[in-house]
């Protein structure tokens, strides 16, 4: 690596470290997990290069339509910097995946762990909430794998907060690409969410001591197999070699004993993200 690569990498890792901090991207969020990866899986059918590169640096700007709090049907604005940053492919540092290693990389498969993060919810973005209080930031370590059926992707991954909701959070999903021609891609998929107790208590939950606060019923959602369902599209296009425009959609139906909360507005939440990125 020379010296325009480290200082690429290096003005990537502040980058990364920033995003983590300001993205609404990772959990929680209504789109669907493999989004967070879209794409990866299907490279070595697509990348006539051969042998991956050393180092694969991408950073950028981005914004999200979303909601302003899990079960809420206002929306704001939240603008971040985008940063991915491969090694081969064994390692990778992403505010859209985490920083994680592949323990298992090859044509068809990939398999790995990582560390992620939840970014909580804040009282502040609603009056409502108040006197709930927040659910506190917290990292997840989270396992995954991809298996292709070309042109298919199945994924599957498993959450655990290290604070925060201290719960476990999993997905399975799929995705295929419903359009690809040499400058444009279009990704498009469902996926289905399990949220174990801890997870639907801690921001879908009311406890009787929070109840005496707000004027909320006590509410307690069951631990239902199947928290919500989403479906997503991911598109691409290339400006130049190096540019790229990027969109991503998230819709999300909760299902379940979570719609009953007081604090779900709406069965139904929306996303948006748009992104403008640089791949050295």
């Amino acid at each position: 690596m020379d010296r325009q690569d480290l200082a690429a990498v290096a003005v990537g890792l502040g980058t990364f470290l920033l995003g983590a901090l300001a993205a609404d991207g990772q959990t929680p969020s209504p789109v669907p997990e493999w989004e967070y990866a879209a794409g990866v899986a299907l490279l070595p059918y697509v990348d006539s290069t051969g042998a991956p590169r050393t180092w694969d640096l991408t950073i950028g700007g981005a914004a999200e339509l979303a909601p302003s709090v899990p079960g809420d049907s206002r929306y704001r604005v939240n603008p971040y910097p985008f940063f991915d940053l491969r090694y081969r492919t064994l390692a990778f540092a992403s505010v859209m995946e985490g920083l994680g290693i592949n323990l298992l990389y090859r044509k068809g498969m990939r398999a790995g762990v990582a560390l992620t993060y939840d970014l909580g919810r804040d009282a502040g973005r609603d009056d409502r909430l108040h006197d709930l209080g927040d659910v506190n930031w917290a990292p997840e370590i989270k396992l995954f794998a991809e298996y292709v059926l070309f042109p298919v992707v199945l994924r599957a991954d498993v959450r655990r907060a290290l604070g925060g909701y201290d719960g476990v959070v999993a997905d399975l999903g799929a995705y295929a690409p419903v359009l690809a021609l040499r400058r444009l891609t279009v990704l498009v998929g469902p996926s289905v969410t399990y949220e174990s107790s801890h997870y639907q208590q801690s921001y879908y939950g009311i406890s009787t001591e929070q109840a005496s606060k707000t004027g909320f019923p006590d509410f307690t959602p069951a631990n239902n197999l199947i928290g919500n369902i989403r479906v997503g599209t991911t598109v691409e296009y290339d400006l130049t070699r190096h540019f790229a425009l990027e969109a991503q959609v998230g819709v999300e139906r909760f299902v379940g004993s979570v719609t009953a909360s007081p604090l779900v507005r709406s069965d139904y939440q929306e996303i948006v993200g748009t992104y403008f990125t640089y791949e050295f």
